[in-house]
């Protein structure tokens, strides 16, 4: 599903509106649960999206140290989400960052070469797994 800039923008006036806190205080404050939504929503209307893949992280992709710095209360700043997915069909972990204020990914999704964190349902799943196991 392709968005242009518009159709994205109101998109995510939209999610923000609609889930809550629109704007953060402070460059630093953790992501709100609408910038969340945003982010994984943005992630899933990308096309290189692998269906039915998890999100084991969506945090705030900090800005630089320098611009944390020169911040004033009330000035505009940037607002990014470093999201990691967990492609479970192809067993691949990708990640991206997602511009929330431009409402876009601020790159392509990039494969990473290693294990995301551990999902709720697989702590779930550990006893049954260990119990089942005669050793």
């Amino acid at each position: 599903m392709h968005m242009t800039t518009k159709s994205a923008g109101a998109l995510a006036l939209g999610l923000l509106c609609a889930a809550g806190t629109a704007r953060a205080d402070h460059p630093l404050d953790p992501l709100s649960r609408a910038e969340i939504a945003l982010a994984a929503k943005l992630m899933r209307s990308d096309a290189a999206f692998p269906a039915g893949a998890l999100f084991p992280l969506v945090a705030l992709a900090e800005p630089p140290k320098a611009d944390v710095l020169q911040w004033q209360v009330g000035a505009p700043f940037e607002r990014k989400a470093h999201v990691v997915v967990l492609d479970r069909k192809q067993n691949r972990t990708l990640s991206a960052v997602v511009d929330l204020r431009a409402a876009k990914l601020a790159g392509p999704l990039m494969l990473l070469p290693r294990q995301p964190l551990v999902l709720v349902e697989e702590y779930e799943k550990l006893p049954t797994i260990v119990k089942a196991d005669a050793g």
